[in-house]
């Protein structure tokens, strides 16, 4: 199925549960000199109920998805560093929009939300080379979508995301590489990206060719040179090579992507190994992450994606499909 749109400055991403996602799909990590902050806003109710603070799950989870953004960034030298931002945002409009406004719900709720966090104090982040990040439970541009679904919008080149990702989508790594990617392609807007048609790319929409994650090299341009993208500081722990301050599976990741300094080398993978559990020198079993390993599990990735400068743009279905995996014409270009 196909919808068109006119819109001036909005990237929007849908995806949903339902065949085989396989593993990421990106060109060789490169070795990190930049970092990208992101402080994700949970929201909330007026009255502080309904909090999207779990919206990642648990710690373990969360790390997880967080990693693989990570790896997907690689590519272009940069590590992603997630902080949340203290307590939820008290906010029912910006969590779900304006009752019987929502089904779906205006895209330009996007731009409101980040004004009324601005006007409220303490909601955005006091940087402003730090993107911000609101976890809602209705994107603008959408309706409510399942807990098998995860979508975003985000303006192209400025400052604001709105994201969901259901709760099902957590419990396998197929579903887990979704959130990453969907999130991901949302902060490439973020950093200046628009759509395009090339095969395996992080910001495909429409065409043909394979859903992936990888970056051209003209975009990973304009990533480090957007003012989002800051120099990355000295690692100060052996082996952890995404410098997050603790060596855990997705610094792994980052060795088997050629991302360590020594790319590749035995080296650096026996400092990694022997170095495994530090966080910032001490051991913290519970905080580590090990590298995610695709499961067989059936996952179904469609797009709608619109982007542009005040032209149309009409988006497409993407899907990977499982060997035997049953075929839904409705989900087709």
């Amino acid at each position: 199925m196909v919808r068109t749109f006119a819109v001036a400055w909005v990237g929007a991403h849908i995806a949903l549960s339902g065949q085989v996602q396989a593993a990421l799909i990106v060109n060789p990590a490169q070795p990190i000199t930049d970092r990208i902050n992101v402080n994700l806003i949970a929201t909330a109710d007026d009255d502080g109920s309904d909090s999207t603070a779990g919206m990642f799950g648990s710690a373990a989870q969360q790390a997880q998805v967080f990693s693989l953004v990570d790896v997907i960034f690689a590519q272009a030298g940069i590590d992603v560093e997630f902080a949340f931002r203290p307590g939820a945002y008290s906010s029912s409009f910006a969590r779900t929009g304006a009752p019987g406004a929502n089904n779906p719900r205006p895209q330009s709720d996007l731009n409101a939300i980040r004004n009324a966090a601005s006007a409220a104090g303490g909601v955005l982040s006091g940087d402003p080379n730090t993107i911000n990040v609101f976890l809602v439970s209705i994107v603008p541009g959408f309706s409510a979508l399942s807990d098998n679904a995860t979508a975003g919008l985000a303006t192209i080149g400025g400052n604001g995301i709105a994201y969901y990702g259901g709760e099902n989508l957590l419990d396998f790594a197929g579903g887990r590489e979704i959130l990453a990617s969907v999130l991901s392609h949302e902060l490439g807007h973020n950093l200046g990206l628009s759509h395009n048609t090339l095969s395996e790319n992080l910001m495909q929409s429409g065409g043909g060719g394979e859903d992936g994650e990888r970056l051209s090299a003209a975009q990973i341009q304009t990533i480090l040179t957007s003012r989002f993208t800051v120099p990355a500081p000295a690692p100060t722990l052996p082996g952890d090579f995404n410098d997050d301050d603790r060596v855990d599976g997705s610094d792994f990741l980052v060795w088997q992507r050629g991302g360590s300094p020594d790319r590749l080398s035995a080296g650096d993978l026996s400092l990694w190994r022997t170095q495994f559990d530090n966080v910032g020198g001490a051991t913290d079993v519970a905080a580590a992450a090990p590298p995610v390993v695709p499961e067989p599990a059936a996952l179904h990735l469609a797009i709608l994606g619109v982007a542009g400068f005040g032209i149309a743009h009409s988006a497409r279905g993407r899907c990977r499909r499982a060997p035997g995996a049953a075929t839904d014409s409705s989900d087709r270009p």
